[in-house]
């Protein structure tokens, strides 16, 4: 499986990013960077990497400088130069392993080491050096990819039954995890791969609880379900299961399927180590079947902001919280199209 890598952030968001990181403040560097970053994508290499090396010129040990060398590292890697981004990436390592780019320039090396140098032994050598001396430094979505990046590795190099244990640590030390359709398009068939039926399939229910309420994220978890039935001989369940998305009148066999093995103690390690990230403690509960626990969150979270954006994204979680409590999608698109539109009953007032 190749990993998906957010490589390098849209130029639009490059100074946004090092602003909110409150380091290496210089008047005008945000611009600079911004604009060279535009010039990158749209311009010839040699224009984009110039206007990219200005910027490392004339902010030298900023961030906005291990930023621009970042987005060189982009260049080259839409211009088939691997070897050039690693160098890149290493460098920033070096210089800026102290900031927020640590995280960046991880996952860069990674994925240069595992999808276009095909290197998976110094990739798997990288990540348990490289974790421990930056890892501090990792944002939420840089600390999401160390199990999803260790399980690449493992499994490139013929170990399952280690790239097994990769993501199952993972979820409990990285329980956003739970959050990506990444971590479960690894998790689930690796569980059916080692003979692991009755946890893929468990596994499977709570990928589809705690999914997101989007087209392509249910449909993943939803075959997921299938092809572990199916696996397990049972095309009757898997049939009556799709049926009763549609017609509530059809018993859900998915009722009748144990939640994923957390014990109690890891369930609440997990809610601390997502202390403060409100959206990740609501995907534990959903995983573990307590959408009971969650909707209150989730409620909350939509009462705390004024903000357009923020507001649509935990309507979209209250979706999923009636969508494992239900085990089935009616009462969550029905309040999808309430907020939308405001037609019909608020299926939350229900």
């Amino acid at each position: 499986m190749r990993s998906s890598l957010s490589a390098y952030p849209l130029p639009c968001l490059l100074a946004a990013l090092v602003a909110a990181a409150g380091l290496g403040a210089q008047p005008g560097a945000d611009q600079a960077l911004a604009s060279a970053a535009k010039t990158a994508y749209e311009a010839p290499m040699a224009e984009g990497l110039a206007a990219l090396q200005a910027v490392v010129d004339q902010y030298p040990g900023s961030v906005h400088a291990g930023q621009a060398i970042l987005e060189m590292g982009g260049v080259y890697i839409r211009n088939n130069l691997p070897n050039e981004s690693l160098a890149g990436a290493e460098a920033v390592l070096e210089e800026y392993g102290h900031t927020y780019l640590a995280g960046q320039a991880f996952r860069r090396k990674m994925f240069l080491l595992l999808d276009m140098l095909h290197r998976p032994q110094e990739a798997l050598d990288f990540l348990l050096e490289a974790v421990p001396q930056y890892g501090e430094q990792f944002l939420a979505y840089d600390n999401l990819w160390v199990p999803l990046y260790e399980y690449d590795a493992r499994h490139r190099l013929g170990d399952d039954a280690a790239a097994l244990d990769a993501l199952a640590r993972g979820a409990l030390s990285y329980p956003q995890v739970l959050d990506s359709p990444d971590f479960f398009a690894r998790y689930l068939p690796a569980l059916r791969a080692n003979g692991l039926q009755e946890d893929a399939l468990s596994g499977a229910k709570g990928a589809f609880a705690c999914c997101a309420f989007k087209e392509a994220d249910i449909k993943q978890a939803a075959d997921s379900l299938v092809k572990s039935w199916i696996a397990g001989g049972d095309l009757g369940m898997a049939s009556q299961f799709l049926s009763a998305q549609t017609d509530p009148q059809v018993a859900n066999p998915l009722a009748d399927v144990p939640w994923p093995k957390i014990t109690a103690d890891d369930r609440e390690a997990m809610l601390a180590r997502a202390q403060g990230d409100r959206k990740t403690q609501v995907a534990i509960l959903l995983y573990v079947g307590d959408a009971d626990a969650a909707l209150p969150l989730a409620q909350a979270g939509l009462s705390e902001t004024q903000d357009p954006q923020q507001m649509a994204e935990w309507v979209e979680r209250l979706a999923r919280c009636l969508k494992a409590k239900d085990l089935s999608l009616a009462r969550g698109n029905a309040l999808l199209r309430y907020a939308k539109t405001g037609e019909g009953e608020n299926p939350l007032s229900q």
